[in-house]
């Protein structure tokens, strides 16, 4: 599995975790319902899309804290795949999640005016996917080139869409957790 780094910024939750790291995988429906799964970069950015969307519809119908629950095992493992996809492609372009919390650290205060805030995201790490669902919506959705495009692009063209600072933002909190442990 993909290696996790989390940088502490609001003290004793991970919430203000700026980048994970996470293994992407594709999946693909076989004859007969069985899945298979293959290394790849990313899935297709619209079939990212279109996964995230139909899964975070079904979860608005069933509520906020129960889990949707996919109707084969294709689905199941397309939207098992949502968050890691998003926070991998986070990651990679460099954002960063900050905090407008009264608790928060200043450096996480800081961040929160330029990147995601974490109060604005789902408690759950697991439905984080939400918000790039919803910031490739507020982008017009998919272009034409997300067709043939990998996930992660679509990805970072929506989140630096919404949140065009953050990149610069986080650069020095990110270069500075980088030192302290080491990578």
């Amino acid at each position: 599995m993909g290696e996790f780094t989390w940088i502490w910024l609001e003290p004793g939750t991970r919430r203000d975790a700026p980048f994970l790291s996470a293994l992407c995988l594709q999946f693909h429906n076989q004859p007969g319902n069985s899945v298979s799964i293959s290394h790849a970069a990313a899935s297709l950015a619209t079939q990212f899309y279109e996964a995230c969307q139909q899964r975070q519809a079904k979860e608005k119908i069933n509520g906020a804290f129960k889990e949707a629950e996919a109707d084969n095992r294709s689905q199941a493992a397309l939207w098992g795949s949502c968050t890691p996809i998003m926070t991998e492609s986070m990651g990679n372009a460099g954002f960063a999640i900050g905090s407008s919390s009264p608790q928060a650290t200043e450096d996480a205060k800081a961040l929160a005016s330029a990147c995601p805030d974490a109060t604005e995201m789902p408690v759950f790490p697991k439905f984080w996917y939400v918000i790039a669902v919803e910031a490739i919506e507020k982008n017009d959705g998919p272009s034409l080139i997300d067709h043939v495009a990998p996930a992660g692009w679509l990805i970072e063209r929506a989140m630096k869409a919404r949140w065009p600072g953050c990149i610069d933002a986080a650069r020095p909190y990110i270069a500075e957790a980088r030192k302290a442990g080491g990578s």
